[in-house]
């Protein structure tokens, strides 16, 4: 990836964390953003800042977790930016404990959303990178 400028780029778990890093970075370096994150408040400031440093910036509030939800986000991620050239699974969940003390729905949620989910969204976006010829994902 030499030069990435007026790529389109998706980015999931966009509103905070490591998202929000990313996201000034590839702001700074003249992509275009889709962010997507659950938490619809954060994910809009993040737009704002991203927009402020040149960036075309659109937020997707979505919940990467839910297969009609990723169906919907990129099908409007497409229908906004023509297509998706990079995608980048950064949306992530994680608990802090003894392991035997967490419990099984909550390491379902883990696995469902820092493995499940963004193999599920890579499955979705890879045969219009494959249609394209190029295309870069980011786990």
């Amino acid at each position: 990836m030499d030069n990435i400028k007026g790529k389109n780029v998706l980015v999931t778990g966009g509103s905070r964390g490591l998202g929000l890093y990313i996201a000034r970075w590839l702001a700074r370096e003249g992509v275009n953003l889709a962010l997507t994150a659950r938490s619809e408040d954060a994910l809009g400031e993040t737009v704002l800042e991203c927009t402020r440093l040149g960036a075309k910036a659109i937020a997707y509030p979505a919940d990467i977790t839910d297969q009609a939800s990723r169906e919907t986000l990129v099908e409007q991620v497409i229908s906004d930016f023509g297509s998706i050239d990079i995608l980048v699974n950064n949306a992530g969940v994680e608990w802090v404990a003894e392991f035997a003390s967490i419990e099984p729905d909550d390491i379902q949620a883990m696995v469902m959303t820092n493995l499940l989910s963004p193999m599920m969204l890579t499955r979705l976006v890879l045969p219009g990178m494959l249609k394209q010829g190029s295309g870069h994902i980011l786990n």
